[in-house]
């Protein structure tokens, strides 16, 4: 699985947690696709402590990453450009299949959920080198992050994406660039912020209060 190491500037991979969870995920993204996933993405929530998003204006801030998180299992496959998504909550969240060559985010109303996915996604396909063949997604997405409830649910979704697709084509990105990278990239929803929330999701340190000035 892929998450944040604390302390450093690169992503590491680490095995994959032996839960309920994980193993849920495992199970139905199998029995969805007729594969397994090649490796899961984890990014957290966060809650700023100062009790407001000022980072819009330049100011510092002092964000905090949550446990609740977005957790995806993706697989990629070299012989083809199509992306598919999916949610574990498919009551809720309705699935979406496109290519990647012809990747398109329209939006009419509020944002769907998956145009978020589409965000990280697209914000990675642009720096791509003109050499590296684009390789077809598909992603299943659990999110334990509480939506619409100020907690950063959204840019998670964004910045999750980012790093699956970075990952799925062998791009070794550091957190900074990520992180920048992730909170331009809200712009095709038209919700680019001051960066506070992808600062957090990607240079959090446990234990230690995390200030930045963006």
């Amino acid at each position: 699985m892929l998450q944040i190491e604390s302390g450093t500037c690169t992503i590491s991979t680490f095995p994959l947690p032996a839960n309920e969870r994980t193993s849920n995920l495992l199970s139905l993204f199998t029995e969805r696709f007729g594969h397994q996933p090649e490796f899961f993405v984890k990014v957290p929530g966060r809650v700023n402590l100062i009790g407001e998003h000022v980072d819009y204006c330049g100011y510092g801030v002092c964000p905090m990453a949550l446990e609740q998180d977005m957790l995806l299992a993706v697989s990629s496959c070299e012989n083809s450009t199509l992306l598919k998504i999916a949610n574990l909550n498919a009551e809720v969240y309705c699935d979406y299949e496109d290519d990647l060559e012809n990747l398109e985010i329209k939006i009419e109303g509020a944002p769907k959920w998956y145009q978020y996915v589409l965000c990280g996604i697209k914000g990675i396909l642009e720096i791509l080198p003109s050499d590296i063949p684009l390789r077809g997604l598909t992603i299943l997405v659990h999110g334990t992050v509480p939506p619409n409830a100020g907690l950063s649910s959204s840019s998670a979704l964004v910045s999750a994406a980012a790093l699956a697709t970075s990952h799925a084509h062998n791009q070794r990105i550091s957190k900074e660039k990520l992180a920048n990278l992730c909170a331009e990239c809200e712009r095709y929803i038209g919700t680019q912020g001051g960066g506070m929330d992808q600062a957090i999701a990607f240079l959090a340190t446990e234990g230690q209060y995390n200030t930045f000035v963006l």
